[in-house]
């Protein structure tokens, strides 16, 4: 499951947890893939590893997207729902949970980073749809859960 864009690190996708799509207002952007296993950077502190590949144009990203896309259908991934969300590879999900008040989605990963607010303990990684508004929050729900 190896893929490569132009001049870009070539990504294996047996290894990436999460995909986001980071746009800018000016049309470019990065296709930032997460990994499934954390590095260790300053501070000691833990954190998902990352390739990104950037795109210059809609029709770049287009492109891109064509490339990961077919896996990622067949692999089952969760796609995004609404603006902000990530693909996020169903072998990388240890728990999801559901916030009813908040129409939200957290997915658990399988992975360990620093705890946010305490940096001498672990927790595991996590990625979390926000919905709009519950009838979305609902469909969502009803599609993957």
């Amino acid at each position: 499951m190896f893929i490569k864009y132009k001049n870009e690190k070539i990504v294996n996708l047996g290894n990436v947890s999460n995909i986001f799509i980071d746009n800018h207002e000016d049309g470019s952007g990065k296709v930032i893939f997460n990994m499934n296993y954390s590095v260790k950077i300053f501070s000691n502190k833990f954190t998902p590893d990352y390739v990104y590949w950037n795109y210059q144009t809609e029709e770049e990203l287009n492109e891109v997207k064509g490339i990961f896309m077919p896996f990622i259908d067949a692999m089952s991934w969760v796609k995004p729902e609404e603006n902000g969300q990530r693909y996020i590879n169903t072998q990388c999900i240890s728990s999801i949970s559901i916030d009813e008040n908040k129409n939200r989605v957290i997915f658990n990963l399988n992975y360990n980073v620093t705890h946010p607010k305490d940096n001498n303990k672990l927790t595991s990684d996590f990625v979390f749809f926000n919905f709009s508004d519950k009838e979305a929050f609902n469909n969502f729900k009803n599609k993957w859960l």
